[in-house]
């Protein structure tokens, strides 16, 4: 199964205790190759790529994105997370699929 989740980098309204300062841009790319390297270690996903601020996900078994959030629940909740925000997380269908 193939999964597209989307990030973003957190702006002033996401500010906090947690985090008291916006990121600068090379943080934010470290943040991201660090969340790809975190993805790459889930023993469901077998393949993942990222370009900008979205993961392309393919998992080893099918499964619903409800499910996949579950298991990649822990990472997205991680340290890494204060400095990103969790945007969506989408089953892709490809056209033979949508034939069938």
């Amino acid at each position: 199964m193939r999964f597209t989740l989307e990030v973003r980098k957190i702006d002033e309204r996401c500010l906090s205790s947690a985090t008291p300062f916006l990121p600068e841009d090379d943080e934010y790319e470290m943040y991201l190759n660090a969340l790809l390297e975190d993805f790459s270690r889930v023993d469901v996903i077998c393949e993942v790529s990222r370009d900008g601020s979205i993961f392309q996900i393919e998992t080893n078994c099918s499964m619903l994105p409800a499910d996949l959030q579950a298991i990649i629940k822990p990472i997205l909740k991680s340290d890494i997370i204060n400095n990103l925000r969790f945007v969506s997380l989408l089953e892709e269908f490809s056209i033979l699929e949508n034939k069938a």
